[in-house]
C-alpha cells in the first residue's frame, strides 16, 4: 500500500520512485544517471526499460549501494549512494542490476554455488559499459581502470549465505537508524525492531539444522 504513496516520476519509459523520504533532488540524479545510460548504451537502456518493469527505486539505506529486487523486478539503490555518488557510478550501477534482471529473466538464479559466477559476468557488464564511457570522454575518470580493480578484487569468500545474513541484519538497524531520523512513529519502529528479531531467529534455527544435518 505505501508504495502506491511514493514520490514517483516518469523518466523516458523507466518508473523512477521513492521507497523513503528523499529530497526532490535523489530523484532527479537517478533520472540524470539513466540519461548517462541512454546516452552511453542505448540497447541496455532499452533492456532496462523492458526488464526493469519496477523501475529505478530509490530506498532506505543498507550495506549495499544497489541490488535487483526480484519481487518488485526493481533496480534498488541505497539513499546514501544516490546522494554522494556520481552519475556515472550510479549509471554502472544500473547496469550492473540490468544484467541481473536479465540472467534472472533467462531462468539463472543468485543461488551461493553460482553467485561468483554471477557477479563475473555482471561485474563484466559493467567493465563492456566502463569502455563506452571512456570512449565518450577519455579525458574523464579512468572507468576502466576501476571496475578491472573490482573484478580482479572479487572473491567468492564474501558471497555466502552467512556473509549475506550478517550484511542484511546490518542493513536492517540502518534502516531503524534511518526511520528514527526522519521522525518516524514509535510504533513502526517497534515493528521493525520485531521483524528483525524474528529474522534473527529465524536464520539461528536454520543454521542449527545445517549443524546437525
Amino acid at each position: 500500500m505505501w508504495e502506491w504513496l511514493s514520490d514517483r516520476l516518469l523518466h523516458d519509459g523507466i518508473l523512477v520512485r521513492a521507497l523513503t523520504d528523499p529530497d526532490e533532488r535523489a530523484l532527479k540524479d537517478v533520472a540524470s544517471a539513466l540519461d548517462v545510460v541512454k546516452r552511453v548504451d542505448p540497447r541496455t537502456y532499452r533492456l532496462a526499460a523492458r526488464l526493469l518493469e519496477g523501475g529505478v527505486v530509490v530506498a532506505p539505506p543498507r550495506e549495499a549501494t544497489g541490488w535487483y529486487d526480484v519481487r518488485r523486478k526493481a533496480c534498488i539503490l541505497n539513499y546514501d549512494y544516490v546522494t554522494t555518488a556520481s552519475y556515472e557510478d550510479m549509471a554502472l550501477t544500473i547496469v550492473h542490476e540490468t544484467c541481473h534482471a536479465r540472467l534472472m529473466n533467462c531462468g539463472i538464479g543468485y543461488e551461493e554455488a553460482l553467485r561468483f559466477r554471477v557477479e563475473q559476468v555482471c561485474q563484466r557488464r559493467e567493465l563492456a559499459f566502463a569502455r563506452l564511457l571512456v570512449a565518450q570522454d577519455p579525458e574523464g575518470f579512468d572507468y576502466v581502470s576501476y571496475m578491472r580493480k573490482r573484478i580482479d578484487s572479487l572473491s567468492p569468500d564474501t558471497l555466502s549465505n552467512d556473509d549475506f545474513r550478517q550484511s542484511n541484519r546490518r542493513s536492517k538497524l540502518r534502516e531503524l537508524r534511518h526511520l528514527k531520523a526522519l521522525g518516524a512513529p514509535r510504533f513502526i519502529r517497534r515493528w521493525a525492531v520485531l521483524m528483525i528479531r524474528r529474522r534473527r531467529q529465524r536464520d539461528q534455527r536454520r543454521a542449527k539444522l545445517g549443524r546437525s544435518a
